[in-house]
């Protein structure tokens, strides 16, 4: 669950390490795999303007990983690189499309890793190349990309390597929607006009939106600032769910925000860190500045009170794109109709074994004496995890997505994150993502949210419905929380 910072400094002749900043991961219970990069190493003659190189070898490592009939988890890994320490993060280090070696098994499990690198090269994933569960610990090397790298004028170099966990969402059909046909009315659940059954999502290609009998549609019961303005259509270039597709594991964390404040510079923090004012230590918030760092009291807290534009830096430094509403069902539910009316990630109406919960410390953490390597498909309400087994999808915070509601959502295209930020307020690059400070909504919030951790009770959050699917305001509250998503064509 923690994104680990290692800060190396080199010549273009002579390499040793400067140093290493870990966010270390303590269990306390919590649901979480782990991931650790270390014994990083860099190589090469990255200013050769015949054949620039650098070479990376890094030992990744994290707990309880699968590879199974459905799906496998991962490690997305990317690389940042300056030749000033305090600017060093904008600086993209692209990846090649091949070249990356397997070096060593540090588990003597027979278990390989598997490489998959975009054509944009942004980052490399790596993951079991056959059936498995448990630890990994695998000692590789990764070639970067010289050629695609520009802005390093200096003789000095900081180079940092990040990891995020992810599952792998396979390509598949799906079925959006609920079985409940009461939620099409009182919480714009989507359904195919003429059948009041959920809608089938089989193809990338556009969707119609409209009261012609087989096409998508929704009621916003008078309400289209929060439900949708029931247009459309969808455009094909509009992610789907139906493509496969890599998904956070967890929610963003304090721990993985922390890293990212401390590497975009003082230039970008400053409006980035711009938290929930007086209450914010009253209200689960921990991230605080001290000697000039970014620290927390709890990694692998959820991170609240961050605004849909903080959320989209975020992805767009580390490569990646917001999720679509779409695209959260078909994580939380896989290919599975939603038979059971109001049901949850895991499959049915009920949260009555739900062991994943917050504590009176505003932590989420695991009920013992379970730990994540006892998940299966056959206990996945204990753990709140979907179909996939991505955690936390509901029962946390509000998912924030992109809406097919509104036409500025409808407009996304899915681009990816080009490791850049701009402006004075270090905002993302990507021209088809909505946006919140422009006022045209495109937001939409799935799944459910803590507004107190202690209530008695708790929020309902069913996976179909979406009484906020096209709500674009929020920028910052205890209950919102955000993942990032990857194509994986």
């Amino acid at each position: 669950m923690n994104l680990l910072l290692h800060l190396i400094y080199f010549t273009t002749k002579v390499f040793k390490v400067l140093m290493t900043v870990m966010f270390v991961l303590s269990l306390h219970h919590a649901l979480a795999s782990d991931l650790q990069i270390t014994n990083t190493m860099f190589d090469g003659n990255p200013r050769d303007e015949r054949n620039p190189t650098l070479t990376a070898w890094i030992t990744v490592s994290w707990k309880n990983a699968w590879r199974n009939e459905k799906n496998y988890d991962a490690a997305w890994i990317f690389f940042k690189l300056n030749a000033k320490q305090e600017a060093w993060s904008k600086v993209h280090g692209f990846v090649k499309k091949t070249g990356h070696t397997f070096i060593h098994n540090y588990q003597n499990n027979g278990i390989n890793p598997s490489f998959f690198v975009p054509e944009d090269g942004m980052g490399i994933m790596i993951f079991p190349d056959r059936k498995h569960r448990g630890d990994v610990s695998w000692r590789i090397k990764v070639e970067l990309d010289m050629s695609k790298i520009t802005g390093i004028s200096d003789d000095l170099m900081y180079v940092s390597t990040q990891g995020i966990e992810m599952v792998y969402i396979p390509q598949a059909s799906f079925y959006a929607g609920e079985a409940d046909t009461s939620a099409q009315r009182h919480a714009a659940a989507f359904y195919e006009y003429g059948s009041n059954d959920y809608y089938k999502v089989n193809a990338e290609s556009a969707i119609t939106v409209d009261t012609l009998k087989g096409n998508l549609y929704y009621e916003n019961s008078n309400e289209p600032n929060y439900k949708g303005d029931m247009k459309g259509p969808v455009p094909a270039a509009f992610p789907k769910g139906y493509d496969a597709f890599y998904i956070m594991k967890y929610e963003l964390t304090e721990g993985i925000y922390c890293s990212f404040l401390n590497a975009i510079g003082n230039y970008y923090s400053h409006p980035r860190a711009n938290f929930g004012g007086k209450n914010y230590n009253k209200e689960r918030g921990s991230i605080y500045l001290e000697d000039g760092k970014y620290k927390t009291k709890s990694i692998n807290r959820p991170a609240s009170f961050l605004s849909w534009d903080d959320d989209c830096a975020f992805a767009d430094w580390s490569g990646l794109r917001p999720m679509t509403e779409l695209e959260y069902e078909k994580a939380c539910r896989g290919p599975m109709k939603p038979a059971v009316a109001n049901s949850f990630p895991w499959g049915n109406a009920s949260n009555e074994k739900l062991s994943r919960y917050f504590n009176d410390a505003g932590d989420l953490v695991l009920e013992q004496p379970y730990s994540e390597g006892d998940l299966s498909d056959s206990n996945l309400e204990i753990f709140g995890a979907s179909y996939y087994w991505v955690m936390d999808l509901n029962k946390s915070l509000w998912e924030r997505c992109v809406s097919l509601g509104n036409e500025k959502g409808r407009l996304y295209q899915g681009t990816h994150g080009d490791g850049k930020l701009m402006g004075y307020k270090g905002t993302a690059t990507n021209e088809d993502w909505p946006n919140w400070y422009d006022g045209k909504g495109g937001i939409s919030y799935r799944g459910g949210g803590y507004y107190l951790w202690n209530m008695v009770g708790s929020p309902r959050g069913e996976t179909g419905h979406r009484p906020y699917g096209a709500w674009g305001d929020g920028p910052q509250d205890i209950a919102y929380g955000f993942r990032a998503v990857r194509s994986a064509r």
